[in-house]
Parts: C-alpha cells; structure tokens; sequence
C-alpha cells in the first residue's frame, strides 16, 4: 500500500509542477517584415513563465523572460517580456520593444497554435510598434521541415546546387550551437555589483 501512495504522490508532484512548451514562428511587423521568434514556457493553473527568444541564431538575436496567463475558457492566451536576458545587438538596453501579446489559442495542448495581434512597449510603457504574431509547436514544424527537407532532397526538378543552399534544419535549428561569428557580440546585462 505505501508504494502505490509513494507513486500516486509522485505522479501528484510532476503534475503540479507545470507543463513544458515550445513554440515557433513569427512576428509579423506593419512593414511585412518578419522576425523570428520562439517560446519556451511553463504553465501551472492558468500562470505562464518562460522566455522569449527574438531573432532566434540571428545577429541580434535576444532572450526576454516573459510572464503571462492562459485562461481555458476563453481560449485566450495573454503573455508579456518583462526583462532583458541577453542580447547580441548592439543597441542599448532602453530601445528595445517589449512584446505584449493577447490572442487566441485553440487549446493549450503543445499542438494548437497562437495567432493575434502584439504590441510593443518600451520600458517606459511607450508604444514603440505593434504587429501580428504566427507560432505552431516546434515538433510540429520539425516534422514539416523533414518532411519537405526529404521531398527536396528526392526531387530531380531542383538542381543540386540549389539543393545543397536549401538546409532547413539549419534554418529552424532550435538546438543548434549559438556561436558569435566574427566581429558579433553578446551582452549580458547584470542588475547586480558583482558576480558569485
């Protein structure tokens, strides 16, 4: 009887401890450029805490924590950057633009995806830009990239040289090593006086 306790409590813990998420896509800006962006949260009752990453293995590539909240009921999932973890760019620390995003979300399930609109604020809660935001599910698009990666790679009507350019697992290589080329740099920013 106390090993079915012991492993009812376990299964209890991991449970209460939150679920894992992964999502990628993009940010759509009002000038249809587009960036990169990935999500890596937690949710636990309704909360939601992770990270942001922007221009994902891009020379300014940068990493927010974000906090937020997702209500089932609704099918609405709300989240903001509230800190700057690091940064490739160059710019300073007051002229980066916080997403703020509130949409839809079929089901918080690791498979549904997020669509709606984002606005961006700076530190000051000054408006800076707003645009659309598109993410699936990282495994989602892994299978997809695979999947078309070995289409390519089949196909006779695409040239070799051709072939060899179009790498999508480089592409959307979310595991990838985060080197700094040449001449790039990362910045740390640190609220404390020292280091331990």
């Amino acid at each position: 009887m106390s090993k079915f306790t012991l492993i009812i409590l376990l299964l209890c813990a991991v449970s209460a401890s939150g679920q894992e998420f992964e999502y990628l896509g993009l940010l759509k800006l009002p000038d249809s450029s587009l960036i990169p962006y990935k999500l890596d949260f937690k949710e636990s009752e309704g909360k939601i805490y992770g990270f942001s990453y922007t221009d994902l293995n891009g020379e300014h590539e940068t990493k927010s924590r974000i906090v937020g909240r997702y209500d089932d009921r609704k099918n609405n999932l709300e989240f903001r950057e509230v800190e700057l973890i690091y940064t490739k760019s160059n710019m300073a620390e007051t002229t980066f633009c916080n997403v703020y995003f509130d949409g839809s979300m079929r089901r918080l399930n690791g498979k549904s995806k997020i669509e709606g609109t984002f606005k961006g604020y700076y530190d000051d809660l000054t408006n800076c830009i707003n645009g659309e935001l598109y993410m699936s599910a990282a495994q989602k698009i892994q299978k997809r990239n695979k999947k078309f990666q070995r289409k390519i790679d089949r196909t006779d009507r695409v040239p070799d040289s051709i072939k060899e350019k179009i790498n999508l697992d480089k592409m959307f290589n979310r595991y990838a090593k985060n080197d700094l080329k040449g001449g790039e740099q990362l910045n740390i920013l640190w609220k404390e006086d020292y280091l331990k």
